[in-house]
């Protein structure tokens, strides 16, 4: 299974420019959160919060059996 990654722009508290990365992963982009940074996803151009990144978590890993 592949591992999803996220294009993001890295941004201090006066938005500016720390770094971008191409494939970060979601243990990098909740690292960058914790760490007081804002995390924009280069692909809409919106801030990453944790609650965005969990919503995706589980998405597209397949289906799921119940019962």
């Amino acid at each position: 299974m592949d591992q999803l990654t996220y294009a993001i722009k890295i941004l201090d508290q006066k938005d500016n420019l720390i770094g971008e990365m191409m494939t970060a992963s979601y243990s990098d982009v909740t690292k960058f959160i914790d760490k007081g940074f804002k995390v924009i996803d280069i692909t809409n151009g919106s801030e990453m919060t944790r609650a965005d990144l969990d919503n995706t978590i589980g998405v597209s890993d397949g289906a799921m059996i119940v019962g």
